[in-house]
Order: C-alpha cells, then sequence, then structure tokens
C-alpha cells in the first residue's frame, strides 16, 4: 500500500457514480438508510465522499473493518474532493482482528489523530469550530463510538459503511453497533459492498442478518456487477486458468508445485502478481520458495511475503514491487489476509489461490486485485494450481483433492458474472450432448475458463464442474425426498446405503454435507438445505435435533417436570440400543456444555424453548462447583474415586463424593445430580469410573442409624420391624439387625463389620429369648409340631419344631388314601382332615402326588386310619361337619374388636389369617372348632384391654402380655415388702 503524497488532483465523478448520487438523493427522502452494490474498484470509496459533501453532512462517521482499510480510506477522502473537513481516527491495533499495523509518523503526515479513548472522543464530537468534522473507525471500534456519541448527545448526518457484507450473516456483537439507531443514531446510512449477503436462518432458532432486509440495510440504489463493469470499462476483463500445478513444476529445476503458476504466469504476460495463503507462514514459505526463481522466458522472480504484523515501511516496501516498471522481473506479494479488502494496486495483472479460499466474499475480494484498471493492461488472470492425483476421475477422490479451490472459485464468479454462468452452464451441456469423446484428456479452453491438466477425463471434469458450479437435476428429486425421509423419521441423519425410490438418497446427503464442509455449496443450495425440518450440516447435528424433539415431546406430555424419575428415566426413542440415552442424560450433557462455554448459541435458544427446562436443574451453585471440581480432578487423576480427605483447592472434594454415595445409597439422591456426575467421571469398563461401593454404603448407614437408636435409647433392643430415621432416610434397623445376627451364626459376616458392629453401645450377638408360655390351640397336642404350628411357644412345642425332621417317602400314605377313598366315598377327604386334623391343602397335595416325601408323623398319621373309624365319623357328623350356630362366636369377636384389638391380632392369636375371620352371616352356622377357639381366646382376654403401642407397631402376643402381668406383680410385691 503505498500512501505516499503525490500532487493533489481532485477526480472527476465517473457516470456511473453521477446517477448513483442521484438515486441515493430519492431515496432519503423516504428513509434513513440506502445500499450501493458495486463491483471491487468501481469507486465506493469516493461514492461516500461525495454524498458526505452533496448532502452538506457536518458529522460523518466511515466506518471500515481493518486499520489498512482505514488509513486507504482517509487517503482517498482526503484527495478525493477539494471540500475540508476535520478527521479523527478511532481504532487500535488491539481491537481488529486483522493485526495491521500503522505507524503513528503516517497519521501525523496526513494530520489526523488517532484515538480509541471515547472521552476524546467525546471532546471531538462537541467541538465547534465550523468545519465539518468526520470520523474513521473500524467496525471492532464502533461502540467506543457509540459510548462517546451519547455522552456528547450528537447525532451523525451521514454513516457510512463500507464493506458492508461485514455485517450480515452472524457479524461479531461489536458490528452490530453500527446498525444500531439507539446506540449510534443518524440521519443516514450508506452501506455499500461488492459482494452482498442474502441469507436466512442457519439453523433452528438462529438468526442471521441479510441484506435484502430493507429495515436493517435499506434498498438498493444502483448495482453495478462484474460484468457490467467490465463492460463499461471500469474494470478489465478476466480469465481463469486451471493448471497442473505438479506436472508444470517438473520442468523448472528444483522446482516446487507452487512454482508452476509463477510459469503459467510467465506464459500469459504477467509481471505483476499477488498470491493468496490460508496461513502466513505458508505464504512466506511460498515467497522463500520461488525468490530469485529463473523462468523459462528469461526473466527472474522477485517474491516477498507481507503479513499483518509487519510494519508499514515492511509493507510499503514490498507493495511497491508491484508497481516496479522493471521489466526484467515478475513481482510476486504472497500474503494470507491482508491484501484483500479494499487494497487497491491497480498495477496488479494476476492474482494465484495456491492454498484453498472456501469463503465466497474472500475470493471475489481477492479477484477485485487483478481487475483494477492500468495503462498498458488489457486483463487480469486468476490462477488456480492443482494436484492431481491418480485415477482422479473417481467422483469422491475430486471431492476430497484440492479442485475443491476450483469449485468455489467458479462458483463465486459465477454470482457475480452472467457470462461465467453461461459458460457453465454449457459445460453441462457438453456433457449430456458428448461434445468431447469419453476419455479426451488434455485442455479446454473457452473465453473465460481454460483448463490446462494433463491426465485428467475432461468428461468428467466437466461433468463435475458443472455439478458444483450449478444445481443439476438431481437436486429436484433428492430434495423431496429428503424431505420425506424427515417427516416419516423426525430427523435427517440418513444412512449412506439408504435408497428411496431406486435412488441413493443416503449418499447425495453425505455429499451435499461434504461439499458444504469443504466451501462448494452454494448459498441458494444451502439455504434449499437448512429449510428442510431437522437438518444440519454434520450427523452429530442432526442427531442433536432429533434428541431435542424427542426431549421436548416427553416434556409436554409429563407436564414439563425433566427432572422427575418418571421423565428424566425414560430412554430416547428413536436412538438404538448401542447409542442409548436417557433424558436426564441428554439434559445434563447440555447444561455441563453450557457451563463449560462449549454450547453453540443455537444449542442455548432450543434448549431454552423447552418447556420446563433450567439450566441449574435444581441443583445447588454449591454442588455445581463440586461437579465442576470432580470434572478437573478426572481429568487430572484420571480417576473419579476420591480420597474421603483429599482436598481440590479449598473444596472437600473427597466429604462431598463420600455424601453423594451415602445420599445414593439412601435413594436420595437427585437424578439430575447424579447425571451431572456420570457424564464428568469414566464410563464402564474404565477402571477409574465412580464406584458407587453400594454394599458398604448402605451397611454403614444403617450402623449410623443403630447408634443414634442406641444414643436415643440406652441400648441395641429393637422391636421387631423397627425403625430409625436417619437424616431424613427411614432405615429398617429391625430386620436389619437380625439379618446381621443370622450371618454372623454362619460365619458370613465380615471381620470389619463384625468389629464395627460390636462398637455400637449395646450391641449383642444373641437377644434374650422370650418367656414360653403355654397356649391351648384347640385339638392341636402340645409338644408336636402341628401345636407349634398352631401358634404355641411353649417349651416343648418350640422343641419339636428345631429338631431334625424325620422325611420318608408319601408313595404309601398317598396309596393308603386312595383306598380309603375308594372303599368311602366321597366324603372320605373331609373326615380324614377332620380326624387327622391337617388341613385340605396338605391331604390334597398328598393324595393328587404333589408332593413326594412327607414327615414321618404325618405318614404315620395317615396310615393308622381305618376305613371303619372314617366311616363312623361320617355317620356321627351327617352333615359332613360339626357345625354350630355362628352368633354367639361372631358376638365374641365383635366384643374383642370393640375394645380396642384389631382383627389382625386375633387372628394371629388363632393360628389363622385375618380372611379366616370372615365368618359366615348371622344364622349360618360354624365349625365347632372354629367356635371353640373363639370362646378359648375371649375367656383367656377376659376384660383386658390392648396395651398401648406406637405407630406401625405389632401389638405384643397375648403369651408376652400375660408375662408382662405378672413381672410387674412381681416387682410391685418387691417394692411393697
Amino acid at each position: 500500500m503505498n500512501y505516499a503524497h503525490a500532487p493533489v488532483t481532485f477526480p472527476r465523478r465517473r457516470p456511473h457514480q453521477t446517477r448513483a448520487l442521484h438515486n441515493l438523493a430519492d431515496i432519503y427522502q423516504r428513509t434513513d438508510r440506502a445500499q450501493v452494490y458495486w463491483a471491487c474498484g468501481t469507486g465506493k470509496t469516493l461514492l461516500g465522499r461525495w454524498l458526505h459533501d452533496d448532502t452538506q453532512s457536518q458529522l460523518t462517521l466511515v466506518l471500515v473493518p481493518s486499520l489498512a482499510l482505514t488509513a486507504q480510506a482517509l487517503a482517498e477522502w482526503q484527495t478525493g474532493s477539494p471540500q475540508p473537513f476535520t478527521p479523527l481516527v478511532v481504532c487500535s491495533d488491539q481491537t481488529t482482528g486483522d493485526p495491521w499495523r500503522i505507524d503513528r509518523g503516517w497519521w501525523s503526515d496526513h494530520g489526523v489523530k488517532v484515538t480509541t479513548d471515547h472521552y476524546a472522543v467525546s471532546a471531538f464530537l462537541r467541538r465547534r469550530d465550523g468545519q465539518p468534522k468526520v470520523l474513521f473507525s473500524t467496525y471492532h471500534s464502533s461502540q467506543v463510538v457509540a459510548d462517546a456519541a451519547r455522552r456528547a448527545g450528537a447525532r451523525f448526518d451521514l454513516i457510512v459503511c463500507d464493506e458492508a457484507h461485514r455485517l450480515a450473516g452472524l457479524p461479531d456483537d461489536r458490528f452490530r453497533v453500527a446498525l444500531d439507531d439507539q446506540q449510534l443514531p443518524a440521519r443516514r446510512r450508506l452501506f455499500v459492498t461488492a459482494t452482498p449477503v442474502h441469507t436466512g436462518t442457519r439453523h433452528v432458532g438462529e438468526t442471521l442478518l441479510s441484506m435484502s432486509d430493507k429495515a436493517l440495510f435499506g434498498p438498493v440504489a444502483d448495482t453495478i456487477n462484474l460484468a457490467d463493469a467490465i463492460a463499461a470499462g471500469l474494470l478489465v476483463d478476466y480469465r481463469v486458468l486451471v493448471i497442473d500445478g505438479s506436472h508444470t513444476s517438473a520442468h523448472l529445476n528444483g522446482g516446487t508445485e507452487a512454482s508452476a503458476a509463477l510459469v503459467a504466469a510467465a506464459r500469459e504476460g504477467l509481471s505483476r502478481v499477488i498470491s493468496y495463503h490460508s496461513r502466513v507462514s505458508r505464504a512466506r514459505q511460498f515467497a522463500a520458495a520461488i525468490h530469485g526463481l529463473a523462468l523459462p522466458d528469461g526473466r527472474t522472480v522477485h517474491a516477498a511475503a507481507v503479513a499483518g504484523v509487519d510494519s508499514t515501511a515492511s509493507r510499503r516496501a514490498a507493495l511497491n514491487t508491484l508497481t516496479d516498471s522493471n521489466t526484467d522481473t515478475v513481482a510476486v506479494v504472497a500474503n494470507a489476509r491482508c491484501l484483500a479488502e479494499g487494497v487497491n494496486v491497480p498495477a496488479v495483472d494476476g492474482v494465484v489461490f495456491a492454498d484453498p479460499r472456501t469463503s465466497d466474499v474472500d475470493i471475489v475480494q481477492a479477484v477485485g486485485r487483478a481487475l483494477r484498471p492500468a495503462p498498458g493492461k488489457t486483463r487480469g488472470l486468476i490462477i488456480l494450481p492443482v494436484t492431481v492425483p491418480a485415477r482422479s476421475s473417481d467422483h469422491e477422490e475430486l471431492l476430497d483433492s484440492e479442485f475443491a479451490t476450483v469449485w468455489a472459485v467458479l462458483r463465486a464468479l459465477r454470482s457475480l458474472d452472467p457470462r461465467m454462468a453461461a459458460e457453465l452452464d454449457q459445460l453441462r451441456a457438453w456433457r449430456t450432448t458428448g461434445g468431447e469423446k469419453p476419455h479426451q484428456v488434455g485442455s479446454h479452453v473457452s473465453r473465460l475458463l481454460h483448463f490446462n491438466l494433463t491426465g485428467v477425463d475432461l468428461a468428467k471434469l466437466a461433468a463435475r464442474t458443472a455439478d458444483d458450479t450449478t444445481e443439476d437435476e438431481s437436486w429436484q428429486v433428492m430434495l423431496p425426498q429428503l424431505t420425506t425421509w424427515a417427516a416419516t423419521h423426525g430427523h435427517t441423519v440418513v444412512p449412506w446405503s439408504a435408497k428411496t425410490r431406486g435412488q441413493n438418497l443416503g449418499r447425495w446427503v453425505h455429499i451435499q454435507r461434504r461439499a458444504y464442509a469443504t466451501g462448494i455449496l452454494s448459498t441458494t443450495q444451502a439455504a434449499r438445505l437448512e429449510a428442510v425440518p431437522g437438518w444440519a450440516w454434520t450427523v452429530d447435528g442432526a442427531w442433536w435435533l432429533c434428541d431435542h424433539t424427542a426431549v421436548t415431546t416427553l416434556a409436554q406430555r409429563h407436564r414439563f417436570d425433566l427432572n422427575s424419575p418418571n421423565v428424566a428415566n425414560m430412554l430416547l426413542p428413536h436412538r438404538s440400543r448401542k447409542n442409548a440415552l436417557t433424558v436426564g442424560r441428554w439434559c445434563a450433557q447440555q447444561r455441563r456444555a453450557h457451563r463449560d462455554g462449549d454450547l453453540p448459541d443455537w444449542h442455548t435458544h432450543m434448549c431454552e424453548q423447552i418447556p420446563g427446562w433450567t439450566w441449574h436443574a435444581g441443583v445447588p451453585e454449591r454442588e455445581q462447583r463440586m461437579v465442576d471440581a470432580l470434572a478437573e480432578w478426572v481429568e487430572s487423576h484420571a480417576d473419579a474415586n476420591v480420597p474421603a480427605d483429599r482436598m481440590w483447592g479449598r473444596l472437600p472434594l473427597g466429604q462431598f463424593v463420600t455424601a453423594v454415595r451415602r445420599r445414593n445409597a439412601a435413594g436420595r439422591l437427585a437424578l439430575p445430580l447424579r447425571d451431572d456426575i456420570l457424564l464428568v467421571t469414566p464410563h464402564k469398563p474404565s477402571p477409574g469410573r465412580l464406584d458407587w461401593q453400594l454394599a458398604d454404603t448402605r451397611f454403614q448407614l444403617h450402623v449410623d442409624a443403630l447408634r443414634q437408636y442406641a444414643a436415643r435409647t440406652g441400648g441395641c433392643d429393637i422391636p421387631e420391624n423397627g425403625t430409625e430415621i436417619l437424616s431424613g432416610w427411614t432405615a429398617n434397623i429391625g430386620d436389619w439387625a437380625a439379618r446381621q445376627r443370622h450371618l454372623h451364626r454362619r460365619n458370613e459376616l465380615t471381620p470389619d463389620r463384625v468389629a464395627l458392629l460390636e462398637s455400637v453401645p449395646g450391641w449383642v450377638w444373641e437377644r434374650p429369648r422370650a418367656v414360653r408360655v403355654d397356649a391351648d390351640r384347640g385339638v392341636r397336642e402340645h409338644g408336636t409340631r402341628l401345636g407349634y404350628a398352631a401358634g404355641c411357644v411353649c417349651g416343648p412345642c418350640t422343641a419339636v419344631a428345631g429338631a431334625r425332621v424325620s422325611m420318608v417317602d408319601a408313595g404309601p400314605a398317598r396309596g393308603h388314601l386312595r383306598l380309603l377313598e375308594g372303599q368311602v366315598g366321597l366324603r372320605a377327604r373331609t373326615a380324614i382332615q377332620a380326624i387327622t386334623g391337617f388341613n385340605k391343602k396338605t391331604v390334597d397335595e398328598i393324595s393328587n402326588g404333589q408332593r413326594s416325601r412327607i414327615t414321618s408323623e404325618v405318614d404315620q398319621a395317615v396310615r393308622a386310619l381305618t376305613v371303619q373309624a372314617v366311616r363312623d365319623h361320617i355317620a356321627a357328623n351327617p352333615n359332613g361337619r360339626d357345625m354350630l350356630p355362628s352368633a354367639p362366636t361372631i358376638a365374641l369377636v365383635n366384643d374383642l374388636v370393640g375394645r380396642g384389638w384389631p382383627q389382625a391380632w386375633i387372628a394371629r392369636e388363632l393360628g389363622k389369617n385375618t380372611a379366616w375371620l370372615q365368618i359366615a352371616r348371622p344364622g349360618r352356622p360354624v365349625r365347632r372348632e372354629t367356635a371353640e377357639a373363639v370362646a378359648a381366646l375371649h375367656a383367656a382376654v377376659g376384660h383386658r384391654l390392648p396395651p398401648p403401642r406406637r405407630q406401625r407397631t405389632s401389638l405384643p402376643t397375648l403369651a408376652e402380655i400375660l408375662a408382662d402381668e405378672v413381672g410387674v406383680g412381681n416387682t410391685c410385691e418387691r417394692v411393697a415388702a
């Protein structure tokens, strides 16, 4: 960039500039915003200068995207009109993403001050010296200008936004200030660009800014596309040359593939070239590799690389080589992003895309460098060196190769030049009509496009060029099929092998995603795909949208409570078993990504649209910090099992993990917290995964509850089904203690657990036996298993119940029962039950063969029966049973219940279940055995009332009640004595 002073000759307005100013005047009578779309090099900067003069603006703001353009705009404004103004530059090296450094001496030479202090800017805005004031600022520093304008109460007469495409799409938040009249109030705004950006919605919930939005950018006052500018003589014509770098470089001794571009430039007669690279390091390597290279035509390459971090003098020296008139050299300046927007070096007659550039805007801006008119210049050349891989005719190989740069450049030129669009359409017709032989290789030349490739099937290359720069017929077929797929399956994750109506839909979808990733998909095609419900540019993104839809549906179905177990534990229905994921775990993934700052804005927006969604999910902030600390611990140690005494910083991380295990064992760990923890800890089968230690933790919880009970009651004499509430958790310590004693008797309790229990005050391994009291159980005899089964806990009954049982084959008893039934008849089985006292189930199972072995007592009782004894019992009980009226029995039961004795207790005392007490209605008989058992119990209870008891505790047996009365009586007698 040559900023040296020259004799002041003010430029004259050209017809297209006069026309645009007239159109702008008309638009500003209706609205305060307007746009101008002009090709690069057609005088956009001067248009803003003359609009400032025509509107007699007293306060103007010029916004540009870089320091380099700030300096260039200032220079053009100062030499573009004789009308004076007072300038101030608001920008700094630190504020811009493109770190050009402009030496302080340059600003001083141009009589301008530079600041980023909004107080200084505010003072400038308040100054009243009668001369128009113009602020030149980068978009990055626009907030400084806005703050100063608010402080000064200033309103701009005109704001000129150069390279306004930087404000469209998803601009930096700082850039958006230029569009906001609340922050930067202005009477008029002008947006100028060579590459307007028109777009819609990139993702669901993520709206892009489009220059087609008239409310933001205003109507278009004038348009000059590339072809129009060339036809009007505002720009020189161009030609695109695609060459095989690997083949051409072989002609140079020690040549590299990159040097092939210089050979092509020399053949075309070029002498001043700019090369574009993806990185500064590659630009410097390129310049070093070709500097001093001797070309076939006898000229020598003089190469230099420039970067934004270079000094102004260094950049100026490099750019001056492009204006040198030496005919013995080919000057090349390599750069990454320094020489794109607005850089005006008319002598450049060619550009080389050495590395892929996939942005349409970047490509158009770079091409513009070669098309600016200069004395003796008739054409600009765009050189695209590519490396042709072996068997490059394969569709996928071409897509993955450097041909992606070719598609991107041609697509960008197609959008600007109708002539290029026509030539690309001719390629499609050429392919269709077979204008070349099927396997012709070599060159293809047209007016604007020249392929000079060796070993490439040009017919297939033409087909690929047409496919990737135009919208072919496959879109008309595949896009509706993709829309149908999305509606049917609820997502756009189409497997590679998926076919619909004989078409390989999966392969087509895969190609579109890869084309977008490599930057060769047109804006129109991208917009059409983004209109498909559930579309995303990656498979992961498509799955995310599908997951989001499923979670939203489940939240609506279950009353918006994502944290309830009924919802959080549900599997997302569309996922396979291998990729199964619960609602709770998916929500935890989004919360974690949001906390880490890794969740895209559109994901954040869509999560917040889910009914009932919260970013904390009920997890307290302190516990969230502990989960963050656990994530850091795992990242450092690869193990989630933090020792109990370990700290992480100032956080007791070990205690937190222990507490979480206890809450989990007690069933009180909140599901969101559990999912958050599992998300940051290793998964199976990693040895470092979190061990919940469920059995040990539950044992420790019961021991703690037992200690609390012992401290409260003074011992460990826990009643049956006794419970203890520990920190809100109810522990059934009665059953648990009995279980531990049982395991201890069987030597199945580990020594550490034995020691832990024995450390509890009052713990004993064997509890004292209850007082054994005889109880009358009707026909059941004491000292037999039948007596114990009937509920008698006297010494003889208990002893015989604990004795070893002698089992015998049930076959002889079964044969005897069948003999009795055969000789006596149908009533034999009922009589056998009555005589032996066995229940119906026992007799039925022996007779039917369901029991293969029985006790010797049962065998003896059955085989002792005779036919005569059975017949005598039937004769004595003609009704089949010894029945009595039920009214007296019902009255006795009702009397006990009325005094508070529970039916369950009465049934237990009688050795029956509660259903047995459903005695027949009054007037219907009951069995004599039932009547006698109820009468005996009523007599034993007497006039007593049930003793008081705690809620949900069992009432003692009658034997225990009587024993307690005896113990109390003895105590009273001792006290009286």
